[in-house]
């Protein structure tokens, strides 16, 4: 599946990275994916492809509670977890049953497009 609508270096590459990692990566480890295929882009050319990416809904955007963006292919059925001791996002499954997004946004006349919690992780927990 190729997320890149037109080719470029830095689109290709992107590309190779989001379809290829399951994990959830943030701009530090894309850059540093980015300098291993010896292609250096400044940060505003990453930031703007990347926002390109979620505007035609191939990526999210999540934001931790120090502020730090990760980007991940979209999912069905999904949402994260952002530890608020390491930072480290996960992604988390979600019920459709469970999570009925199109009553909450009914009934609070809301317009919700994911689910995100905060928390600690297991590694997190008993530190």
């Amino acid at each position: 599946m190729s997320l890149r609508s037109y080719s470029t270096k830095l689109s290709v590459y992107l590309d190779e990275l989001l379809v290829s990692n399951a994990e959830v990566v943030n701009i530090q480890l894309i850059q540093k994916f980015l300098a291993q295929k010896s292609l250096t882009v400044n940060k505003t050319s990453l930031y703007r492809q990347l926002h390109k990416m979620e505007q035609n809904s191939q990526i999210q955007s999540i934001q931790t509670s120090l502020g730090q963006m990760w980007e991940k292919l979209n999912q069905v059925n999904h949402g994260h977890m952002a530890c608020n001791r390491c930072e480290k996002v996960f992604c988390v499954l979600i019920n459709p049953e469970l999570m009925n997004i199109k009553k909450l946004n009914s009934v609070n006349k809301f317009e919700i497009t994911g689910v995100n919690f905060a928390g600690r992780c297991s590694k997190c927990i008993n530190v």
